[in-house]
Formats: structure tokens, C-alpha cells, sequence
């Protein structure tokens, strides 16, 4: 299997809505998994067809993400990433990298807890 991927652009999806002014990108990186066979016998505009599909079904909101995993050679402390929330209505889930030294103090914090938690 091969693995192509598209940058979606997320600025509409959220609420609520960013400042015209805001600088960062708002994107999120769409996967379409192809096999190598179909890649190799097929023309370039079937792998865009593909992507197109995938990234059409991203954008009517029929696919949710399941969660949020960078990989393990995209980590380093302080890194945060965020995507569309699988619960819809303009949620967000997260997913933050920190040294293991530093979750103590954060779970001692009453503010941080009560914001991820709700307790």
C-alpha cells in the first residue's frame, strides 16, 4: 500500500470563526491508500481522481478521524497538534507532546485539569 496525502483546508470549518488577519495555516492532512500496483499501472490523473474522492468525503464530514497521531519521528516537547474534532460541531481534538517530567506538575494544576477533563 501506498500512502498520498492532500492538504485540506480547515479556516471555514471553525467556530468560531478565525480573524481575517490570522496568520497560520489551517489545514489538515488527508491519507487516500492506494496499492503500489494500481499507482504503477495506472495514469496520473486516476491518482488524482483518488485524492479527489477521499478529500470530497473529508469535506461533506462523512469520515471522522479516530484520533490524533502524528507518528513517532514527528515528536518533540511543547508540540501540538490539532484537528477537526470527531465529535463534529466545530470541536477539536488534540494532541500534545511533553517531556514525562512535566506531567505531574500539570496534573496538580486545577485549572489545566478542569479544561481537558471537566472535573
Amino acid at each position: 500500500m501506498i500512502t498520498l496525502r492532500m492538504a485540506m483546508n480547515c479556516r471555514h470549518r471553525l467556530e468560531p470563526k478565525l480573524d481575517s488577519y490570522y496568520f497560520k495555516n489551517t489545514i489538515q492532512s488527508i491519507p487516500t491508500y492506494v496499492s503500489a500496483g494500481d499507482v504503477l499501472s495506472r495514469d496520473l490523473q486516476w491518482c488524482a481522481e483518488q485524492l479527489n474522492k477521499n478529500l470530497k468525503a473529508h469535506d461533506n464530514g462523512t469520515v471522522r478521524p479516530v484520533s490524533v497521531r502524528s507518528g513517532r519521528a514527528n515528536q518533540y516537547h511543547g508540540k501540538i497538534l490539532h484537528v477537526l474534532g470527531r465529535e463534529g460541531g466545530g470541536t477539536v481534538d488534540l494532541e500534545v507532546v511533553l517531556e514525562p517530567e512535566t506531567m505531574p506538575g500539570l496534573e496538580l494544576d486545577s485549572k489545566f485539569m478542569y479544561y481537558v477533563s471537566g472535573y
